[in-house]
């Protein structure tokens, strides 16, 4: 579910966008999805509801997500994949972060906006692994920025030693695979810190 990750990554580069001011992710207005495939066929959205992130006025993004906040729309197989998959109880976030050089971003007025590519470090699982996300960055009006994924962010489970999970769950739900690889989307919204 590194995946995450990569888009908050991503978040914490539009903070950067107006002044040295510190930005934080607006929750509300964010959304970070994940693509899950069962039996090889069928695929599933899923998506994590409680994200926290802040950009300092020197351009460090820290972004946390709550894993225990996954949400499947279906409640055995929320439960089963914060303890079975994430081990919420030994490993309650998963982490991302990044250092956004504040000045190719300062530049942009209302309504514009450019691509970037962001190496993060994700922190999940009790493993870590830099990622390169590509994102679209967009200026809004009241100071906040729309950090958006240009394409799916692939996620390799394995990477995080989380395959041992995916085979319980895999199990449990009587399945005969599930895939290895997720991709990652995200649509972040960021605003200065008041």
């Amino acid at each position: 579910m590194k995946w995450i990750i990569n888009a908050l990554c991503v978040l914490a580069m539009g903070v950067s966008v107006n002044c040295l001011a510190d930005w934080s992710l607006a929750p509300a207005q964010s959304q970070l999805q994940l693509v899950s495939v069962k039996n090889a066929a069928i695929a599933e959205v899923h998506q994590f509801t409680k994200l926290n992130g802040s950009v300092d006025a020197k351009g460090q993004v820290s972004v946390l997500i709550d894993l225990a906040s996954i949400e499947t729309h279906i409640p055995i197989r929320n439960e089963r994949m914060q303890t079975m998959l994430f081990d919420t109880a030994n490993f309650a976030t998963a982490s991302i972060s990044t250092k956004v050089d504040m000045a190719t971003v300062n530049g942009l007025k209302v309504g514009e906006s450019m691509s970037l590519v962001l190496p993060c470090l994700v922190q999940l699982h009790g493993k870590e692994k830099t990622l390169e996300v590509t994102v679209s960055v967009v200026a809004l009006a009241q100071g906040q920025l729309q950090v958006s994924s240009v394409k799916p962010v692939i996620l390799a489970l394995a990477d995080f030693e989380l395959i041992q999970g995916v085979q319980a769950l895999q199990e449990i739900a009587k399945l005969n695979s599930i895939a290895a690889q997720v991709p990652v989307t995200f649509n972040l919204r960021f605003a200065k810190a008041h």
